[in-house]
């Protein structure tokens, strides 16, 4: 299912909804999300270039576990 094929799914979901609460709840998320873009847009052009080499690690699996990397600073650092 492509992109605008969901937002319609959620469309016709959310034509169905009849309860103020929830729909307040969807309006709370939607509010939360463009707050995020307008923060990610305000961000320097370095940041936004190094969250952007942090996605391509994610995706490539250039990343590990926090664990190994706290006990390799630990170890390094003598500390605990």
């Amino acid at each position: 299912m492509d992109l605008e094929s969901k937002k319609y799914k959620i469309i016709e979901k959310l034509m169905k909804v009849s309860d103020e609460e929830t729909l307040y709840k969807i309006e709370q998320i939607m509010s939360h999300h463009d707050s995020q873009i307008n923060a990610l847009s305000d961000l320097p052009d370095i940041a936004k270039q190094l969250l952007k080499k942090s996605e391509e690690d994610i995706l490539h699996g250039r990343t590990r576990p926090h664990e190994e990397v706290m006990a390799e600073f630990k170890s390094k650092y003598k500390l605990d």
